[in-house]
C-alpha cells in the first residue's frame, strides 16, 4: 500500500512539472485604472491558428480586483479605440466581487475576442481602451 502511494505521488509530480508550467502559464495584465477601491487590468494576447493560418485575431481579458474590506457590485463598459475611432464595444458587464479578491477570464466572462483590432495595432500603440459608465456598490454579499 506504501509503494502504490509512492509511487502515485511521483507520477502527479512527474505529470504536473511537465504539464503544469505549460498549461497553467502566469498571464501579465497591465493596470489601466483604479476607481473607488476597484482595479481594472487587462491584457492583449493573438489567438495563434494553425500553420496555414497565422492567426485567429486578438483575445482581450479582464482582471477587476476589490480592494475595499466589503463585496462589491460593479458595472462598466469598456470600448476599444483605435486612432480615437471606436472599433467595438463589450455591452454593459456587471460582476460582483468579494473583498479583497479578483476575478479573471473566460470562466468569469472577461474574455473578448477582438476581429476589429490587429495586434500591430496593439504593439504600436494605437488602441485605447476606455471604460466607461463605472458603478461601484456596496453590497451585502456575493452569491
Amino acid at each position: 500500500m506504501k509503494r502504490n502511494f509512492v509511487f502515485f505521488a511521483l507520477l502527479f509530480t512527474a505529470v504536473y512539472f511537465s504539464f503544469g508550467f505549460v498549461c497553467f502559464k502566469k498571464i501579465d495584465f497591465k493596470e489601466h485604472s483604479n476607481t473607488e477601491g476597484v482595479k481594472l487590468f487587462y491584457n492583449w494576447s493573438e489567438i495563434k491558428g494553425k500553420k496555414d493560418k497565422p492567426s485567429k485575431g486578438l483575445q482581450l481579458m479582464l482582471m477587476i480586483e476589490n480592494t475595499n474590506d466589503y463585496p462589491i457590485n460593479v458595472n462598466f463598459e469598456l470600448a476599444m479605440h483605435v486612432d480615437h475611432v471606436v472599433k467595438s464595444k463589450t455591452g454593459i458587464i456587471k460582476k460582483c466581487i468579494k473583498p479583497k479578491k479578483k476575478i479573471k477570464g473566460k470562466a468569469k466572462g472577461l474574455a473578448f475576442i477582438i476581429d476589429e483590432i490587429s495586434m500591430d495595432d496593439v504593439s504600436n500603440g494605437k488602441v485605447e481602451l476606455q471604460f466607461t459608465e463605472i458603478e461601484v456598490k456596496k453590497t451585502s454579499k456575493c452569491k
